[in-house]
């Protein structure tokens, strides 16, 4: 839950100021804010039916926080190719909510033990999140750029991979 929620929270509060300082004026940053978030709605759809599908969801996991990854190489290394990563990234950051919240209802035996865990994944994981965008910032300041930055929010990602495959295992608690 905090590591997607950290990958989302440095999006939308770092990524505009990145893409404004790589070419893009304020208006387009806000339009590829806008397109990342309909990819993440429109990519969240497809999720409770390919969570039916699958014994587990572990490959799933898996393949959205390797996507984000991607994505946020991709904006790194070709910025000027923003609507490209920006639509991946939500691609990779809508189905990754869904599945993070449905394991709340999915590994819990009762309906007591679904209620602790989303207890304890959202405050946990939302206090990590809130987290993400001032450490990107201080980083962003120390270094003076944005490629050590990128590359923490790009092992983030998959640290989120390995904790979703984790996750993902078809196990009650």
């Amino acid at each position: 839950m905090g590591l997607q929620s950290t990958i989302f929270y440095v999006a939308i509060s770092w990524f505009p100021a990145f893409l404004h300082e790589h070419g893009f004026s304020a208006a387009a940053t806000g339009w590829l804010l806008t397109l990342y978030q309909a990819a993440a709605l429109l990519a969240g759809l497809a999720v409770p039916a390919m969570i039916r599908r699958f014994k587990d969801q572990r490959a799933l996991a898996f393949c959205t926080s390797s996507l984000a990854a991607v994505a946020v190489l991709g904006i790194l290394m070709t910025p000027e190719q923003a609507i490209l990563w920006m639509t991946l990234l939500g691609v990779a950051s809508g189905p990754s909510l869904i599945l993070v919240l449905s394991f709340m209802g999915l590994r819990a035996r009762t309906q007591e033990s679904a209620a602790a865990l989303s207890l304890m994944a959202q405050g946990i994981g939302y206090l990590i999140a809130a987290a993400g965008p001032v450490a990107f910032g201080l980083v962003h300041d120390h270094t003076g750029g944005w490629t050590a930055g990128l590359l923490g929010v790009v092992a983030v990602a998959i640290l989120q991979g390995i904790c979703g495959f984790g996750a993902g295992r078809l196990v009650k608690v």
